[in-house]
């Protein structure tokens, strides 16, 4: 479980980095979210997978309910090249994707839920030892994997928000 989760965790965060789809950006990244819970359960912490569920639920809802307003606002146009500055225009949606974006990132300690579901989870894999089937993973490498995935996490939801406030139009 830990292996299928740790690659899963890596697949979805890459492939989110290279989308140029607002709602394919939101759906990869929750398929890497999906993927640390599975590893919290892997690493025996239900406690860790639990609570990193119920904080991604509500950091990627406001993420996709804010995705809709944009969409909805430039008439359904859903690639982030030509999407750029649209947050300028819309105030409450701004708000909404800088705080989902915040979460989602796992930033700002004690301001974002995101920040601790994320600690529980990498903690829960510091401190397990992974063996089956042979196989033993010990959890400081794990550790170090999805610390290394959750800052692409970082990067592509500041790398989709960055589009959406930026005012330089590609022509």
């Amino acid at each position: 479980m830990a292996v299928i989760g740790t690659t899963t965790a890596c697949i979805g965060a890459f492939i989110a980095l290279t989308q140029t789809d607002i709602k394919k950006i939101l759906a990869y990244s929750t398929l890497a979210n999906l993927a640390l819970m599975f590893l919290a359960l892997a690493a025996g912490s239900s406690g860790a997978a639990m609570l990193h569920l119920f904080g991604h639920a509500f950091f990627k809802a406001l993420l996709f309910l804010a995705a809709g307003s944009v969409i909805l606002a430039v008439h359904h146009e859903q690639d982030i090249r030509k999407l750029q500055g649209v947050l300028k225009s819309l105030p409450v949606t701004r708000a909404a994707f800088w705080t989902g974006c915040v979460g989602g990132a796992g930033l700002l300690p004690y301001f974002s839920a995101g920040f601790f579901t994320k600690e529980a989870v990498l903690e829960s894999l510091r401190s397990s030892s992974l063996d089956g089937f042979g196989i033993h993973i010990p959890g400081g490498l794990l550790y170090g994997l999805v610390w290394a995935v959750e800052m692409i996490s970082a990067l592509y939801l500041f790398r989709l928000l960055g589009y959406l406030e930026s005012d330089d139009r590609e022509e």
